[in-house]
């Protein structure tokens, strides 16, 4: 089994979740959010940054850890942010929603004398998010800011968190640690895998 960013985003939702996200894969879909910012930051080159896909791949404890951000900001060789892009209900984010970026940013290997900035784009439209991402376009870098119905968050990246993740969903994987299924009537409701989960919570 591979940890990928489907595993470590339904690692904070419920850890069984994670796990048969693992052991039952689908078939990759591209997110409205990472279309829309790759199509109008990739290649972008600004005040000395530049914005580049990329995918960053590790192995550890003989587990395959993939991440792919939605879109990199580089300033010469060295990785300087990361950036997420969603479309939601709500232009609202929480701590968890950096999981990603904090996988992609601990396993890449390029040199990092300063510490990456993490980035958030969402909007509760595909043209909210158009803006927000636009927003990104004129400052030439990820900078917290608010529009209707669009925000932008930023944080910087803690390395020992972000392995604490890793460590916790490697062992995860290779059977040493038991899951911690979080089931309530809310999250079970909306899960794909509800009807074959032991913990799930039906109505």
């Amino acid at each position: 089994m591979t940890v990928d960013s489907g595993f470590i985003s339904n690692l904070a939702y419920c850890e069984y979740k994670a796990l048969l996200h693992a052991m039952n894969p689908s078939r990759p879909r591209t997110p409205l959010g990472r279309r829309i910012t790759r199509s109008i930051l990739s290649g972008l080159e600004s005040n000395g940054y530049t914005f580049k896909e990329i995918v960053v791949r590790g192995v550890v404890g003989g587990v395959e850890v993939v991440a792919s951000p939605d879109i990199a900001v580089f300033r010469g060789e060295e990785l300087a942010a990361l950036v997420k892009a969603r479309v939601r209900r709500e232009a609202r984010w929480s701590p968890t929603d950096f999981l990603q970026l904090g996988v992609a940013a601990a396993l890449y290997d390029g040199a990092k004398r300063d510490p990456v900035l993490l980035a958030l784009a969402i909007a509760t439209s595909k043209e909210g998010l158009v803006e927000a991402v636009e927003a990104i376009k004129r400052t030439g870098y990820p900078k917290p800011a608010k529009g209707s119905g669009w925000v932008i968050a930023t944080r910087i990246h803690d390395q020992e968190e972000a392995w604490k993740v890793i460590t916790r969903a490697v062992g995860l994987v290779r059977g040493e640690i038991q899951p911690r299924p979080t089931p309530t009537p809310a999250k079970c409701g909306i899960c794909e895998y509800s009807s074959r989960c032991p913990y799930a919570i039906t109505k």
